[in-house]
């Protein structure tokens, strides 16, 4: 199967939202827009999902939020080891089925997968999508809820897409056992790349370290982590805007870039792949320095121009992996 790059899938799935948007005959306008991103601002600071109890909402939803975590979720699994071949996945808290879309196109062997979510009209709209975006997978989608709920069976892959942060902190412990209990393989979790994102990616995490269970992704190490205090760990994914989005935004440029923060807990261990970049390489008259996570510290790393590395380098992005050598220290960890 060819595996398709972040915009060609994205494209298909704006074809298939506007197709959506016709048959139903839904509109929407630039202030339908607003009211949607007031109520993303509260759910920053209070764990309440947002309301797609009407059909223009869903729709204005499915429109501007299934590109971006798409592409969010295409980037995560992109960076999973080349031998991970999932056969079954279960997508808790699914909704219109991003990440089932995304692995669809990621990998191969995908054949068999259950969406669990609680709103039956996001399950329905990822029923319509499934048959034209991912024909090859069967799709079994349950209403029930991931917090309440039991789900049975194991799987592959296992993925908690953007749902950690609309529930309770005291629940996220249980959510992220019980889909641990349930993957034979990796756990993907994504959160928007927020100070709030960051903070619940942060607790998963430690509870991941206290059970020893390996995190493969984006971490360069297991110990605690240097960017603790002032600053958070994120990356941005960059997608293709709709005309439709657009106009939604009063926007000119033809692609948006979706910060995230994410995890990836793995049963087998890996060796440690390298630093992670953490920050926007910073070019110098006679070079550039890159930012990196390690075990001890958040290093800079001077690379002038003559240096070998120096042609990749200005090339790299937030979230990429260095090889390098380790040069002098930034931010201790404490």
């Amino acid at each position: 199967m060819e595996i398709l790059c972040v915009d060609t899938l994205i494209h298909q799935i704006n074809a298939c939202v506007e197709g959506y948007l016709r048959q139903e005959n839904i509109h929407f306008t630039g202030d339908d827009f607003e009211r949607l991103n007031a109520a993303y601002a509260k759910n920053k600071h209070y764990s309440t999902g947002v309301n797609l109890s009407h059909a223009p909402q869903r729709g204005l939803y499915v429109a501007c939020r299934m590109p971006a975590t798409t592409a969010v979720m295409q980037q995560i699994f992109a960076q999973l080891p080349a031998d991970f071949l999932p056969e079954t996945l279960c997508d808790l808290g699914g909704g219109s089925g991003s990440a089932v879309v995304a692995a669809g196109k990621r990998f191969p062997a995908l054949t068999d997968v259950t969406i669990v979510d609680e709103n039956p009209h996001l399950l329905c709209l990822a029923e319509l999508f499934f048959p034209l975006l991912a024909p090859q997978i069967n799709v079994r989608t349950r209403i029930l809820s991931y917090v309440t709920g039991t789900v049975s069976g194991a799987y592959d892959l296992v993925t908690l897409s953007y749902t950690l942060n609309e529930i309770p902190e005291s629940c996220r412990e249980l959510v992220v056992t019980k889909a641990w209990h349930m993957c034979k393989g990796m756990l993907v979790i994504a959160e928007p790349g927020s100070p709030k994102g960051f903070d619940v990616i942060m607790q998963i995490r430690d509870w991941a370290c206290k059970h020893n269970i390996h995190v493969y992704a984006p971490c360069s190490h297991h110990g605690q982590c240097p960017l603790r205090v002032g600053d958070w760990c994120h990356f941005h994914a960059r997608f293709p805007r709709s005309t439709r989005l657009r106009q939604l935004k009063g926007a000119s440029l033809g692609y948006e870039d979706e910060p995230y923060s994410y995890l990836v807990l793995s049963r087998q261990e890996y060796p440690p792949q390298g630093m992670r970049i953490i920050e926007k390489p910073r070019k110098f008259p006679h070079g550039l320095t890159i930012k990196t996570c390690s075990p001890e510290h958040v290093h800079t790393h001077p690379i002038r121009k003559k240096n070998p590395l120096y042609k990749s380098l200005k090339k790299s992005k937030r979230g990429d992996l260095y090889q390098g050598p380790i040069t002098r220290s930034l931010v201790p960890a404490t």
